[in-house]
């Protein structure tokens, strides 16, 4: 894998579709045919729900019986990556926590259903968000290397940012602030209080706070805070 081309051709993707075949391919020069892209923990800042499976190419049968069976709260490897950053393979994962029998037997079962030498990679964000990434193959012999583990972090980490940066742009397109919220949440970025923001722009407090709540709906959010960091993120301010 040339990861400097790999770079390349990542950054120039413009859709979904188009970055997730790139990273299919390079995917498969790893041995690796599945895998899951999902956000385990939301940030604070956006209020996102957790998402299990934002993208995916494991067996649909295999998804469905997981989310019937609320497996979420059975996954040893999702309870070790919302806490702990990095990679980890599934065979080492019972010396690194104590798994339960019922863990076990999740693990068993995700191996029957074709996940075998499974990968976990998890990144933490800022706010507390939290992405995990599944890989896994046909081949139960066809175990990586130190170094294509760590070729496979690094991959996992570009697909992410590229994936993040075509989401973001998407939605700060569809979100349409008009100057006069711009500049409320520019000066509230700044820390400026309710009635300073009406003192510097020459309006009512009244008119502040409905500027505030078309903002809110606007950002999806109930809080100055929350709206701040919002528009921070998706580069609707600067500061």
């Amino acid at each position: 894998m040339q990861f400097e081309r790999f770079i390349h051709e990542t950054n120039g993707c413009v859709s979904k579709d188009q970055l997730v075949e790139t990273f299919e391919q390079a995917l498969r020069r790893f041995g690796i045919d599945k895998f899951v892209y999902c956000l385990a923990r939301g940030s604070f800042a956006t209020k996102k729900r957790p998402h299990h499976g934002l993208v995916r190419s494991y067996p649909e049968d295999w998804m469905k019986h997981y989310a019937q069976n609320n497996y979420i709260d059975l996954d040893p490897t999702y309870r070790y990556g919302l806490h702990t950053k990095g990679l980890f393979t599934w065979k080492d994962l019972d010396k690194i926590i104590p798994c339960s029998k019922k863990e076990k037997a999740v693990m068993r079962e995700a191996e029957d259903a074709g996940l075998k030498n499974g990968i976990t990679i998890s990144i933490h964000g800022p706010y507390g968000e939290v992405i995990g990434f599944g890989f896994a193959g046909n081949d139960k012999k066809n175990e990586l290397s130190k170094d294509e583990l760590s070729l496979l972090y690094a991959a996992a980490n570009q697909f992410h940012l590229a994936y993040t940066s075509l989401t973001e742009q998407a939605e700060a397109i569809s979100i349409k602030l008009t100057d006069r919220q711009r500049e409320i949440l520019q000066w509230a970025a700044a820390g400026k209080s309710r009635s300073v923001i009406s003192e510097i722009m020459a309006i009512s407090e009244d008119t502040v706070d409905d500027h505030f709540r078309q903002i809110f709906k606007k950002l999806d959010c109930h809080d100055r805070i929350v709206a701040v960091l919002k528009a921070i993120n998706l580069g609707l301010i600067r500061v």
